[in-house]
């Protein structure tokens, strides 16, 4: 029900982790649909810092971490914050981004 709502596509770059000599792998690159919401929002990260939010993002079915970056209308942000949502038949994963 709520993926109607999802009018908007974001590229997922995944982090691959890193080679024997500590350097991050190349990025795998994948296209979701989504629903962004440009508001400024002042969240708590994983480390218990406060960073401003440039935008929240709604994500269907699609897993991603702290490490990945969100392409949103041509520009590359790192993840904020993850929070996950259900309702009775759907899983969506909300986003912040900064």
């Amino acid at each position: 029900m709520l993926e109607t709502y999802l009018d908007s596509d974001v590229t997922v770059l995944r982090s691959n982790g890193t080679d024997a000599w500590g350097e991050p792998l190349p990025r795998t690159a994948e296209t979701l649909k989504a629903r962004i919401n440009m508001k400024t929002r002042r969240i708590r990260t994983n480390g218990g810092r406060e960073v401003t939010s440039l935008a929240v993002i709604w994500l269907a079915d699609g897993s991603v971490t702290h490490e990945d970056r969100l392409v949103v209308r041509g520009q590359e942000w790192s993840i904020v914050a993850i929070e996950e949502v259900r309702d009775f038949e759907t899983r969506l994963i909300k986003v912040w981004i900064g």
